[in-house]
């Protein structure tokens, strides 16, 4: 009986350590894969917090041609508004010069009519001088 006890307690043991090596194999072995599965999610995070940089990167970059685009196109209509701007002022000196030319024609006139008008008045007077020279006194 103690043979057969002994046998018993024998198989019961090393089965019982085959099991318990077994669990712990197994539990070793999924220990291993919820390392590996954490291991990957980490990954898996990096690489989402690294395509949404990436995307904001892209929104960003979008935003910028955007704006580069709104801005080629306000400078080309401020442009578009400064040269019709110059143009009119341009127009308006233009006429200003123009009022001002004939008014210098006017005024060069005028003076050629006075200076004529001097040197007729100069030869009457010189007339009217020599004629008083030959006045006698009586």
């Amino acid at each position: 009986m103690k043979s057969r006890e002994f046998k018993n307690n024998f198989f019961n043991t090393a089965i019982k350590n085959l099991s318990n090596s077994g669990v712990e194999k197994k539990i070793q072995s999924i220990n291993e894969a919820i390392s590996r599965a954490q291991h990957e999610v980490s990954t898996i995070e990096d690489k989402i917090a690294k395509s949404e940089i990436g995307l904001k990167l892209l929104k960003l970059f979008d935003q910028i041609q955007d704006d580069k685009q709104s801005l080629k196109l306000a400078t080309e209509e401020n442009k578009e508004g400064l040269q019709a701007l110059a143009q009119t002022l341009l127009d308006i000196h233009e006429k200003e010069y123009k009022i001002i030319e004939e008014q210098c024609d006017k005024l060069n006139k005028q003076l050629s009519e006075s200076k004529e008008l001097l040197n007729e008045l100069n030869e009457q007077l010189k007339e009217v001088l020599q004629s008083s020279m030959n006045i006698k006194p009586l």
